[in-house]
């Protein structure tokens, strides 16, 4: 009797114990709480040109822009409304703070040029947590604009796909994505690739390592491409929430690009970004 017991504390003990180290993930947004978030993002191009001289010489003077530099800093505030078995209601304070430069064809880096924006958003959540907006404080919008503040906000607000089966410790999941740079060129839309690790569960917070890879469209353009690099960073998920409380990247991509009908020339650039998240969710 007594090593039955034992064995069924120790079966429960193990249990517990394997709980404690795996979960399912899936992110969601709870009525009656505010998703309160600050974004930091640094994202800078530097570009030079190598081959032909006469060639470089003229690109330099007459061509396009060599890189540019932008700092980003979005404050939102996410209050979510309604009930459990209907829609899910939200209403959005969303500011942002910009600072842009450009350098010029001759190297030279412009006056920084900054802005600051902040709206009030209304609309839903519907299934996989895809944002619907139906107004915009102080704004008439139409579908075209409504398409595009909702790219915006999509890429203010968290969006990863976990796997529907539990994760345990040690396990990886890919989940592919976007990233918009806007002024980058080439490289205005890079697409993701980020594989995901859990490390570690503790106190009900999952912290996860990530590696991310990118990559660009070339299909329709004269040029071929050689791209190297990639990113890392982390990223701390409550689970009795779900939802990060913070994720950490960094990305260094280096490229090179030769038109297809012009080999004398080649142009080299770097691509540094760099982003910080960080949330906190208040019960209403």
């Amino acid at each position: 009797m007594k090593k039955v017991l034992l064995l069924n504390i120790l079966l429960f003990i193990g249990a517990v114990q394997l709980k404690a180290q795996q979960g399912l993930f899936k992110l969601s947004y709870l009525p009656g709480h505010t998703y309160s978030g600050v974004n930091k993002t640094h994202i800078k191009e530097e570009i030079d040109y190598i081959g032909d001289t006469a060639l470089v010489n003229m690109t330099k003077r007459m061509g396009p822009p060599r890189g540019f530099e932008v700092t980003r800093v979005t404050h939102l505030d996410n209050k979510v409304t309604g009930k459990d078995y209907g829609p899910v209601l939200f209403t959005m304070m969303l500011a942002r703070e910009l600072s842009y430069s450009m350098t010029s064809s001759q190297g030279v880096a412009g006056i920084p040029h900054t802005s600051n924006t902040q709206e009030v958003v209304y609309g839903k959540y519907t299934d996989g947590n895809k944002i619907t907006i139906d107004s915009i404080s102080n704004l008439k919008i139409d579908d075209s604009f409504r398409a595009i503040y909702t790219n915006r906000l999509s890429e203010a607000q968290p969006a990863i796909n976990f796997p529907q089966t539990p994760l345990k410790v040690g396990d990886s999941f890919v989940d592919n994505g976007e990233i918009n740079t806007p002024g980058a060129g080439l490289l205005e839309k890079l697409k993701t690739k980020t594989t995901y690790t859990l490390t570690t569960i503790e106190n009900e917070k999952a912290f996860f390592d990530t590696k991310t890879t990118v990559s660009i469209n070339t299909e329709g353009r004269q040029i071929t491409m050689d791209m190297q690099g990639g990113g890392t960073g982390k990223m701390v998920y409550d689970m009795s929430m779900n939802y990060p409380l913070q994720n950490i990247f960094n990305l260094v991509v280096s490229y090179g690009v030769t038109p297809t009908q012009q080999k004398n020339i080649k142009l080299n650039g770097k691509l540094t970004i760099s982003s910080d998240q960080q949330n906190i969710i208040h019960i209403d």
